[in-house]
């Protein structure tokens, strides 16, 4: 199973995240938002690929960020999640950095198990929302949402 904290850290500038889960305005859809995501866990993307595309989001998945880069394309994406442990030594706040430097308006996601109050600052300063895992649906959809429709 594939869960979500109900906790969810807002992100800074120039995105401002809300400070819990928000309650989702009737009729806001994800449906056609083009999301990458980033996790090196075959069976956590396949959860994160399945709910997306459930909520009709366009998926991309790949497993690292050697793959992540070859299919990141400024103005493909409407969203990038990564999570924040990647193989090889990445970590995905530097991959949604590179991203952000390539495609400026570009919602980011760090979603981790790790329970680093630095690293969800480090996120927040740099313009990312930062979700603990495990991840709620309800949570997740919240906030994607929210990121979607901020300008």
């Amino acid at each position: 199973a594939f869960t979500i904290p109900r906790a969810v850290v807002g992100a800074a500038a120039p995105r401002p995240a809300p400070a819990g889960p928000q309650t989702l305005a009737p009729g806001a859809r994800l449906a056609g938002v083009r999301a990458l995501c980033l996790d090196n866990d075959p069976r956590v993307l396949e959860a994160l690929e399945t709910l997306l595309a459930g909520w009709g989001c366009e998926v991309t998945g790949v497993l690292s960020q050697t793959e992540a880069e070859t299919r990141f394309d400024p103005g493909a994406f409407d969203i990038v999640l990564a999570d924040y442990r990647l193989d090889n030594g990445g970590n995905g706040l530097d991959f949604l950095a590179h991203c952000r430097a390539r495609h400026a308006a570009l919602a980011g996601v760090l979603i981790t198990a790790e329970q680093d109050k630095s690293l969800q600052e480090q996120a927040t300063r740099r313009g990312f929302m930062y979700l603990p895992k495990p991840v709620e649906p309800a949570a997740l959809k919240s906030s994607l949402t929210y990121l979607v429709a901020s300008p």
